[in-house]
């Protein structure tokens, strides 16, 4: 009698600290998140105030295209977006918060500069540049679809 319920404590505990880990990722995403909020305002005031127009992106991207320098703002906001994904895909960051606050943008970034991310592949020979944005863009894809799902099932 003893024993089980020894047990039933242990795993009740094993449960409840597990529940903590969860929560203090989610605080830690959300943190790193806000911590970095002016960044991704500086990115959007040197960039196309709305990265979900395609057709915007594009005139953007075809105008700096034949100007490196000028399309540094673009690597600079498409390497943070990689390290952002590097946390998600690597568990550090918690998908469901980072989707909850962010997957529009992300899904949007990944379809819209994807021609500028394969002319950069193909310039520096690179075939996994930005790949964990790509990787994190059908994560989160993933996450929409299935919250969706059980949200309307």
């Amino acid at each position: 009698m003893q024993v089980r319920h020894a047990a039933r404590e242990s795993l009740r505990a094993d449960r409840n600290l597990e529940d903590e880990r969860r929560r203090q990722r989610k605080k830690d995403t959300i943190d790193a998140m806000v911590s970095s909020s002016r960044q991704w305002e500086e990115f959007r005031m040197a960039l196309p105030w709305n990265d979900r127009d395609k057709e915007n992106v594009q005139a953007y991207l075809q105008h700096i295209e034949r100007k490196p320098a000028a399309r540094a703002p673009v690597r600079n906001y498409l390497d943070f977006l990689e390290v952002v994904a590097v946390g998600v895909n690597s568990g550090v960051f918690d998908i469901d918060t980072v989707s909850r606050m962010v997957d529009g943008r992300i899904l949007a970034v990944t379809e819209n500069y994807m021609p500028y991310i394969n002319l950069r592949r193909d310039e520096l020979r690179s075939p996994s540049l930005y790949s964990e944005l790509e990787v994190m863009a059908r994560s989160t894809r993933n996450h929409r679809d299935r919250e969706s799902a059980s949200a309307n099932g």
